[in-house]
């Protein structure tokens, strides 16, 4: 009894630690790194600060199930716990990303939790904790405002709750399942697609086991998952919960005609070089159509998300969702997860989870894959591949170690440690020191500072000016300037439409306009008494063409502030005003 107290204070001691560690690696300078808030942070903390206000998204919606932005529809969970964390920490980076840092901490007490019910082996369970709790796929995304730690989260307590009831057979964990599974639908847009598959598979394989519960308990699960669904669904029918999906899907990708007729073209010219009013034969057509270039591009996607250059080397090229140097995972977890892969189809003798897991895992690069908006595996919507690679990863460091000698083993526990040690630690000081550099620009550094370098100002202008030329100023304006919004007045109900030769955009309260300037046909009478925000990269041209428009009155032009953030890649801005030179 007293080995067996030991044993469990030891895992629960273990347990805490590794959890600790994830919550260092998660909290730690969060509200710094990454370096700023990019735009989509900076709309969900608005929405999360307007909502806290008025109790509408802005563009006035009561208690959203999607919240409208001016570029997008988004889920609306994540967006309410900012909100909550709001109330707590005021409106600011760490409570924007709180939510996806304190989901990412509680989801490694869950893997460890899941895989015991899953394999019935402790070590197990805590070097899977331990993997994903250092992951640097999983550690980045638990600390930037993205909303899939959420969805891993709650995909992974609905298997949890669906292994719990196929051990008790008890009504409430069938329950807790559907209500897990259900809060998942409201966490990102990738889980609807995975959610209907991931149901319908363990509908099929675990088809007995569900029936035992009886028709009136299920048909009461049903009809509660159902109405808990319901807003959703209408949501959905209204074209918010697709909205993005309808343009970035690989069905409707503009390309694809002009693609097939270059190729079927090019397959007339090959055969009847030429000739004059060639039609395209049969075997043409039935190589290059829609539907070959659709699952042409599905193929590609598909495998690219196997890739090691993805996974292990470089991740995603996206500086905002990757590392450049770093893969998602550690070099040495790619002969891991081969020895796991081995083992696992070895080791596990339950068949039913056995088809469960594979099928999952082989699904789970399926709803990134019929995306066409990126040309590189998109880390984002390919994060459902991360746990599955935790269970691979510890199965291989777990089997490795039980099946070597006795000396073997005893280098494996020496060599094996220091191996993650100078990993973490190489990992570590690339994301802290090095990261933030290489990165600035992605995260729109600068922004911020800039709006907040004009409001210093603002009082002496009667008119200013932010330019979009490099990232668009609207929803760094909406969070950064939100003290306009005090009367709960939706921002598109104070924003007009401004088109001219010299500017396009739109006016905020008749002062603020944010868009594109053409320097070339710049109005005299809007210049003096405004104040004007832009790239230093445009300022050049734009002080070039003020000088030329106004050569006979020479004009006198003020650059007020230089913002200049402390980065390698961060876009430096400058802030000016125009004088007439009265000499």
């Amino acid at each position: 009894m007293a080995k067996t107290s030991k044993k469990t204070s030891f895992i629960l001691i273990t347990l805490i630690l590794i959890t600790f560690l994830a919550a260092i690696l998660r909290l730690y300078q969060l509200s710094q790194n990454p370096p700023s808030l990019y735009s989509d942070e900076a709309d969900i903390a608005f929405q999360a600060s307007f909502f806290n206000q008025c109790r509408t998204d802005y563009f006035g919606n009561k208690f959203p199930i999607h919240f409208h932005s001016f570029a997008d529809y988004q889920p609306s969970f994540y967006i309410y716990l900012v909100s909550l964390s709001q109330t707590i920490f005021g409106v600011n980076e760490f409570s924007t990303r709180f939510p996806a840092a304190i989901f990412g901490i509680f989801t490694i007490p869950l893997i460890y939790f899941l895989s015991q019910k899953l394999f019935k082996s402790t070590h197990l369970s805590l070097i899977t904790a331990f993997i994903l709790a250092i992951n640097p796929w999983h550690i980045h995304y638990s600390r930037a405002a993205f909303a899939v730690t959420l969805m891993l989260f709650f995909l992974l307590l609905s298997l949890f709750f669906f292994y719990k009831y196929l051990e008790s057979k008890n009504f409430r964990h069938l329950l807790l399942f559907a209500l897990s599974s259900v809060l998942t639908l409201y966490t990102y847009s990738t889980s609807k697609l995975y959610l209907i598959f991931f149901l319908l598979t363990l509908g099929i394989i675990y088809f007995k086991e569900i029936l035992q519960l009886g028709f009136k308990k299920l048909f009461l699960i049903f009809l509660i998952s159902l109405l808990l669904c319901l807003p959703l669904i209408l949501d959905t029918i209204n074209g918010h919960s697709g909205y993005r999906f309808s343009y970035i899907n690989i069905f409707s990708d503009p390309t694809i005609p002009t693609q097939v007729d270059f190729h079927r073209f090019t397959d007339a010219i090959v055969a009847h070089g030429q000739q004059i009013g060639l039609q395209t034969s049969f075997l043409s057509k039935l190589a290059h159509n829609k539907l070959n270039s659709v699952l042409s591009s599905f193929s590609h996607n598909y495998l690219q998300a196997f890739s090691t250059d993805f996974l292990f080397l470089k991740s995603d090229l996206n500086l905002r969702h990757g590392f450049s140097t770093f893969g998602y995972f550690y070099p040495i977890e790619l002969l891991f997860s081969i020895i796991g892969l081995i083992y696992f189809f070895i080791k596990v003798s339950d068949k039913k989870l056995k088809v469960l897991l594979s099928v999952l895992f082989l699904f789970s690069p399926v709803p990134s894959a019929l995306t066409n908006d990126s040309a590189t595996p998109h880390g984002t919507r390919l994060i459902l591949m991360l746990p599955f690679f935790a269970f691979l990863i510890s199965f291989g460091i777990y089997y490795a170690f039980h099946n070597l000698n006795h000396f073997l083993q005893l280098l494996f526990k020496f060599f094996l440690p220091l191996i993650y040690l100078v990993s973490i630690f190489s990992f570590v000081h690339h994301y802290f020191v090095h990261y933030p550099q290489i990165s600035a620009s992605q995260w729109h550094l600068g922004l911020k500072e800039s709006i907040q370098a004009s409001q210093t100002l603002e009082s002496k202008f009667s008119s200013i000016y932010f330019s979009n030329s490099y990232e668009p100023f609207t929803p760094f304006f909406l969070l950064y300037h939100r003290d306009i919004f005090t009367s709960c007045t939706p921002p598109t109900q104070l924003q007009v439409s401004q088109n001219s030769a010299f500017f396009s955009g739109y006016s905020l309260n008749s002062k603020y306009y944010i868009g594109h300037l053409e320097w070339p046909n710049i109005d005299n009478s809007l210049l003096f008494n405004s104040l004007f925000v832009l790239p230093t990269s445009e300022f050049d041209t734009a002080q070039r063409e003020i000088k030329d428009k106004l050569s006979k009155s020479n004009p006198k032009i003020n650059i007020l502030k230089t913002i200049k953030p402390n980065y390698e890649t961060a876009i430096p801005f400058t802030l000016f005003s125009i004088e007439q030179n009265e000499d």
